[in-house]
């Protein structure tokens, strides 16, 4: 049997540059797709006033408490760290001390953030993709959380100076316990 004369169905077909450019279309769409998902689903789940996963005042909705609130919230947080520890009331105080400064001190951190993730919005949304732009919000994103990081790694060095290295041992335990070995 002769080549021409043979039809043999199991050979693959040949890739032309035209099935090759389809399946590019494809690929892309589908990178576009995905990347616009998840874009949407992050609007709907926290582009709401107050809204957020657990509705209104639920996980991430924070930003909008009032400063009475906040600091309510912040005694709440420090009492729930120092349960359990055998702490005097006079390191109680210079804990909360600490850590209240430390929001005051971090709020326009906070805002800063929330405007970001609207800027980032807006740049990932125009018609063209802008990678320098990309790459500027990036770079300066990463200095806002590295003066972030900065102010929460004093406030951790401040609290633990108020602590005793026993005291900083049954919080170091009780973490552990709570969050379980990584």
């Amino acid at each position: 049997m002769d080549k021409e004369s043979r039809n043999d169905s199991s050979q693959p077909a040949a890739c032309t540059p035209g099935r090759r450019r389809f399946w590019k279309r494809v690929g892309i769409a589908a990178a576009v797709g995905a990347t616009l998902t998840g874009l949407g689903a992050g609007v709907f789940a926290h582009g709401r006033p107050g809204g957020g996963w657990g509705g209104p005042g639920g996980w991430h909705a924070r930003h909008d408490m009032s400063p009475e609130l906040r600091a309510k919230h912040v005694d709440l947080m420090v009492e729930h760290m120092l349960e359990g520890i055998d702490v005097s009331a006079d390191q109680k105080t210079r804990i909360n001390a600490i850590v209240t400064a430390t929001f005051k001190e971090m709020e326009p951190l906070r805002e800063q953030r929330f405007e970001a993730r609207r800027e980032a919005i807006e740049i990932l949304t125009r018609p063209t993709v802008d990678r320098a732009a990309i790459e500027v919000f990036r770079v300066e994103k990463l200095k806002l959380a590295d003066a972030a990081s900065q102010r929460v790694t004093q406030a951790i060095a401040d609290v633990a100076e108020v602590l005793t290295a026993e005291q900083r041992a049954a919080l170091a335990e009780k973490f552990s316990r709570r969050r379980g070995p990584r």
